[in-house]
């Protein structure tokens, strides 16, 4: 006859039982502990970048956009995990601050490893210089200061390009980090379809038109496939989507942008795109084939206009009302200047129009009252009624 244990049957319980379950919770728990170690050591800061001789409004956007890059790259590439820690991004900075080489700093590197989590830190610039862009990248160890790499971008000279596109900044700044950290930067499947030359199928393209999406999502953009039909956000400098191609009416009108940076994707600029917004500078690429009627027309806080597309005219009212427009720049290939394209641009001052342009549409500048210098590079270019019209320039 089996006789129940003494402690079982007077206290209600077995202690090689407790002793087990709490062996088997020890266990798990010290393997816990382990993963989240190791975990923790992998994890990597990314404080927002610096930014050296940037404007305020374009330096908001711009650290802004490269971190969230950086943050992809890493976790695309490495087996780093990376984070960001929102609610102490102010002490991050005040630490960055105390020294002017803050990014190489072993001190400062130690006092933020004492505020986060992660073990590693990536540290960036955003330099400007002779209207070019820098981009420098730095990789800290927090426990001992010590930088594990570093590398810096050559010149670009648009802002877009520090990280978008095959040849940005961020793709050479990364593929030296990653030499020096001992990893191969991975080739997106759209690239190996290129080179292998074999057509992507069409679960292939959803899937790339969807990760393109995925990084503007937050944006508020309203579109029907690659076309933009409304803006409905309040930001001062907005990117439009690579995966646009083409800028709806109105899709802009009275926003409060102030800068706008154009993919190469964008070919289209629709009727009154643009049209009395709080653009401040525009600078349309070469890669636009097409702009429609009063397409910046009323943008009362423009200054300057650079006209890099590859159409055959600016059409009529363009820039009609820019009262605060005192620099443009218009490609050699255009070649009309439809009627009243730059109606009462009462700020300009001087126009240099190339030998390109063959046709001065009427009233093209009619009501430029501060005109002092107009430069027509080609003799025979034709020029419309009244043209020039409440300008010094109106009787010639």
């Amino acid at each position: 006859m089996k006789y129940p244990r003494l402690s079982t049957l007077t206290t209600g319980f077995d202690p090689l039982f407790v002793y087990n379950a709490f062996k088997k919770v020890f266990c798990l728990l010290f393997f816990i502990t382990s993963i989240n170690a190791y975990c923790e050591e992998k994890l990597i800061e990314i404080p927002l970048p610096q930014s050296q001789n940037l404007e305020e409004s374009e330096s908001r956007w711009l650290c802004s956009q490269v971190r969230d890059v950086l943050s992809e790259e890493i976790l695309e590439n490495t087996d780093f995990v990376p984070t960001s820690s929102a609610e102490i991004e102010n002490q991050i900075l005040a630490l960055q601050k105390k020294s002017e080489k803050a990014i190489f700093d072993e001190n400062t590197a130690i006092e933020m490893g004492k505020l986060v989590s992660a073990k590693f830190a990536l540290f960036s610039v955003i330099r400007k210089a002779n209207s070019e862009y820098f981009l420098s990248v730095t990789i800290s160890d927090l426990t001992t200061g010590k930088t594990l790499s570093n590398a810096t971008s050559t010149s670009r000279k648009s802002a877009a390009n520090l990280f978008s596109g095959e040849n940005s900044a961020m793709s050479e700044v990364m593929k030296k980090i990653l030499k020096q950290l001992g990893f191969k930067k991975k080739e997106e499947p759209l690239k190996t379809a290129q080179i292998t030359q074999k057509p992507l199928s069409e679960e292939q393209k959803k899937a790339e038109d969807e990760k393109r999406k995925k990084r503007f999502l937050e944006m508020k953009f309203r579109h029907t496939d690659s076309l933009l039909t409304e803006y409905t956000g309040s930001d001062e400098v907005v990117i439009i989507p690579d995966f646009i191609y083409k800028i709806d009416f109105a899709a802009f009108r009275q926003s409060t942008l102030k800068n706008v940076i154009f993919h190469e994707r964008v070919s289209e600029i629709g009727r009154e795109a643009f049209s009395m917004s709080a653009l401040e500078k525009i600078e349309i690429p070469e890669t636009v084939t097409q702009i429609e009627k009063r397409a910046f027309a009323q943008c009362v806080s423009l200054k300057k206009a650079t006209i890099n597309a590859n159409v055959d005219a600016i059409p009529e009212q363009c820039f009609s009302g820019c009262s605060s427009l005192k620099e443009v720049e218009i490609r050699n290939g255009i070649e009309t200047l439809r009627k009243g394209a730059f109606n009462s641009c009462t700020s300009l001052e001087c126009i240099i129009i190339p030998e390109s342009v063959e046709y001065i549409g009427d009233f093209c500048f009619s009501g430029c009252s501060n005109l002092k210098e107009v430069v027509i590079k080609n003799p025979a270019c034709v020029i419309g009624e009244r043209a020039f019209y409440g300008t010094p320039y109106a009787n010639e």
